[in-house]
């Protein structure tokens, strides 16, 4: 069998390594050659080819070191590299006027977000914080609350161009893993609520448009955050689901 020059260093470099860090490499190596169910919704425009491909195997190696989903900073660093893999230019934000957002993906705002609770429901999507709103503490009467909420949405809506949210379904034997995109043009309604909905000191606001319900939306008092619920899972985008077998993390291999 012909080895080809990247095969050989790979040899090379293995052979450089202490038992310990050659165990983790096998344990890695196993994982990486698990197979992976996936599910892309090809019809839209996110996830190529070499996106599925990058963001299947960050998942794999996640889990092949980690027995906990994956974590904000995690969520980041997959979704980035998949999107270089997909030939996107991918950029930090700028300055801290653009807060809302975490990656500017060809010149568009993008807001990830990540979500793994216990009962979270398939047939909805919550957003625990949209964004911070330290005003909700201090601002008091329906009409300062109204006119605040609606600035801050109204200022998120000129930043944010694309929320993407990376769902982990509950599951004892499988991580599922869903990648959903929730349209900002659902948020526009709350420009124009009616300021006797806000007279609560936390509101929790059902929101419609002429296509029915969009959303909760709920002014949390105690963290001073904009939480977002009950957007019904049919309006909005499921770009792809990642589904691999819970495995246990290896911590030795037989000699």
């Amino acid at each position: 069998m012909n080895i080809s020059a990247f095969e050989e260093s790979l040899v090379n470099l293995i052979q450089t390594l202490s038992p310990a860090k050659q165990r983790q490499l096998m344990g890695i190596t196993q994982a990486l050659a698990e197979p992976i169910e996936a599910d892309i919704n090809w019809s839209a425009a996110l996830v190529t080819t070499e996106f599925a491909d990058e963001f299947a195997s960050r998942l794999q190696l996640h889990h092949a070191t980690h027995s906990k989903e994956l974590q904000r900073t995690a969520i980041e660093d997959a979704f980035r590299a998949a999107s270089l893999a997909a030939g996107r230019s991918v950029s930090p934000p700028m300055s801290a006027t653009e807060r809302f957002i975490d990656e500017i993906i060809d010149g568009e705002g993008v807001a990830l977000k990540g979500s793994a609770a216990r009962d979270i429901r398939e047939d909805r999507v919550h957003i625990s914080k949209l964004c911070e709103a330290a005003w909700i503490q201090d601002v008091r009467g329906s009409a300062q609350r109204a006119e605040a909420a609606k600035k801050q949405i109204g200022m998120y809506l000129e930043i944010v161009d694309r929320i993407y949210q990376l769902r982990v379904i509950p599951n004892t034997r499988q991580w599922i893993y869903q990648l959903v995109e929730i349209p900002v043009s659902l948020f526009e309604p709350i420009l124009h609520l009616d300021k006797n909905l806000f007279a609560p000191d936390g509101p929790r606001i059902e929101v419609t448009d002429s296509h029915g319900p969009c959303m909760a939306f709920i002014l949390d008092r105690s963290d001073s955050k904009i939480t977002i619920g009950k957007i019904p899972i049919e309006r909005c985008i499921t770009h792809g689901r990642w589904t691999l077998a819970k495995r246990e993390i290896p911590v030795k291999v037989d000699q």
